[in-house]
Order: C-alpha cells, then sequence, then structure tokens
C-alpha cells in the first residue's frame, strides 16, 4: 500500500482542510493568481509526474480534482483585498488507486473511467461511445497534465469547455487545440 503524509506545517483539526485544484478553479475563477505562481505551479506538477514516471511508475489518474493545496500561512482578511484560500506552493497528488508500475507484465485495467475522469483522458484510453481502451501507457498521465496545465493557464475547469451532450465523433483535442490554446497565450504568453 501507499502512505501519504500532510505537509509538515500542516496540522489536522487546527488548519483548514486541504482543497483540490478543481474546487479552488472552480470556487475562486476570478481569483487569477499571478503569471508566475501559476507557472511554478505547472512546473511543480510537471516534475511530480516525471518523478512518478523515473520510477516505472504510471498514475492514471491525474486530473485536477487529485491535486491537494493546502493554506501554509493563514492570515486575517484584509478588507477589500481578495485572498486564495491556498497556497499553490505545494501542491500534492492523490488519486492513486489505479495507479501500477508500467511494463507489459503488469495487468492494466481496460475499463472506461467515469467521466470526471475519462475527460482527462487521451481518446484511446477513455472509452468513449463503447469504444475499446488501450493499454494504459505513461504518454497518457502526460496527456492528462497537459489538460490539468490548460485549466490552470486558463483558471477554469475542463468541464467549462466540454460540451453537454458531445457527439460520438468529438475530438476534444482537437477542440481544445482549435479553440481553447489560442486564448491562453493572452494570460500566459506566446509559446
Amino acid at each position: 500500500g501507499l502512505t501519504f503524509r500532510l505537509p509538515s506545517n500542516y496540522t489536522l483539526g487546527r488548519d483548514p482542510a486541504p482543497m483540490s485544484l478543481f474546487e479552488v478553479l472552480n470556487d475562486y475563477p476570478n481569483d487569477i493568481p499571478y503569471l508566475g505562481d501559476r507557472f511554478r505551479l505547472a512546473y511543480l506538477l510537471a516534475e511530480s509526474v516525471h518523478a512518478l514516471h523515473s520510477t516505472f511508475w504510471l498514475h492514471k489518474s491525474v486530473c485536477s480534482r487529485n491535486i491537494l493545496l493546502f493554506r501554509r500561512n493563514p492570515c486575517p482578511a484584509v478588507p477589500g483585498i481578495s485572498q486564495r484560500p491556498v497556497s499553490l506552493e505545494a501542491p500534492y497528488f492523490t488519486g492513486f488507486a489505479l495507479s501500477r508500475p508500467d511494463g507489459p507484465a503488469v495487468d492494466s485495467s481496460l475499463i472506461a473511467p467515469l467521466q470526471e475522469v475519462a475527460i482527462y483522458r487521451h481518446r484511446d484510453v477513455q472509452g468513449a461511445g463503447g469504444r475499446a481502451v488501450s493499454r494504459y501507457r505513461a504518454i497518457y498521465d502526460v496527456y492528462s497534465l497537459g489538460i490539468v496545465l490548460v485549466e490552470i493557464g486558463t483558471w477554469r475547469t475542463i468541464q467549462r469547455f466540454y460540451p453537454r451532450a458531445p457527439a460520438p465523433d468529438f475530438d476534444f483535442a482537437r477542440y481544445l487545440v482549435q479553440h481553447v490554446l489560442p486564448r491562453v497565450g493572452v494570460s500566459m504568453g506566446e509559446n
């Protein structure tokens, strides 16, 4: 089994409960962090996925619901100044229920994930429309990380870009590249 340790400066019961990145994006869409803070968050998440893959493990559920953020130093509210409820400096990956070693001899679940996780997955491992689910590989975690990076860049959950009733042949990756990513440059910079 896996055991997780909370940050050393976090005291259960005294400090507020951690929030997922998904909750922060959903609950505080107008409290957009500074550009440097978002780049650092993106860097830390990419570094974490790389570290996991370097041990020959796959996460299989990379999404903003599985990234916890903690408040490090709660400050009293200052009138007129909005205060993000969490720090972006020490994100924690969770959601390792589906994770497994990466290798051809290791069994891999070929079951389609729930929609809330599937939206972060590459088309080959979504199982959408009854399609077969391919064997999971590290590149699919990287794709999922890319979806989280789109969320950080737009400061919106990916669900806001996904149609309520997509056509069976809807290609979400193509939609993101054609319609969402061109708008990311305005807030995150060019290339």
